[in-house]
């Protein structure tokens, strides 16, 4: 399971530096020096950077991680020895500098992976099951007045649903290429 916020504020919004929360169990003992590692494409941080994060279940200074940017990987390095099935709840703070991709993740989103190559049982990447949606459209339709001929004024009808807050000052962009006004007139907006 992957999470990704900002402290006290909710899930966070594209582009803006995010902390995350990465828990997961594995079947296999990990024993010190063993790595996790997650790929998130699309995410963006600083070239290099290696922290000690908040780590929730294990003991303090149980893990290093570290942010590639080349690879867009985030490295969970065990210092301690984990049982097998325990569950490993770490929080990457925002101070790691990791921000959210720019076009948006939907639910779930593919491409998001996690690996390790502990010695009990190295495990390939292997999708993340669950990671929340930030900055999409869920729905989006465009109706146009029916009684449109293509020769002139038209009306339209533009509903969405948003997974994002829109705070006050931000804008909404429809693009119409081919669209246009006659003469210079102006758009009619409510």
């Amino acid at each position: 399971r992957l999470k990704y916020g900002v402290e006290g504020t909710g899930v966070g919004r594209i582009n803006e530096t995010v902390s995350i929360l990465v828990s997961f169990s594995a079947k296999m003992g990990l024993q010190p020096g063993e790595r996790i590692t997650i790929r998130l494409p699309g995410f963006k941080g600083p070239a290099y950077i290696m922290i000690q994060p908040q780590s929730q279940n294990l003991a303090p200074d149980a893990v290093d991680v570290s942010w590639t940017q080349a690879t867009t990987a985030l490295s969970l390095t065990l210092r301690q020895a984990v049982p097998a099935d325990k569950d490993v709840i770490v929080l990457v703070p925002t101070e790691m500098g990791v921000r959210l991709p720019s076009f948006g993740m939907m639910a779930n989103q593919p491409g998001l992976t996690i690996e390790t190559d502990a010695v009990l049982g190295p495990v390939p990447a292997t999708a993340i099951t669950t990671s929340p949606a930030v900055g999409l459209f869920a729905e989006a339709t465009l109706l146009f007045n029916q009684q449109c001929a293509g020769d002139r004024t038209t009306g339209l009808t533009l509903t969405f649903r948003l997974l994002t807050k829109i705070l006050p000052g931000e804008t909404l962009v429809l693009r119409l290429p081919a669209f246009g006004f006659r003469g210079g007139a102006k758009p009619n907006l409510p």
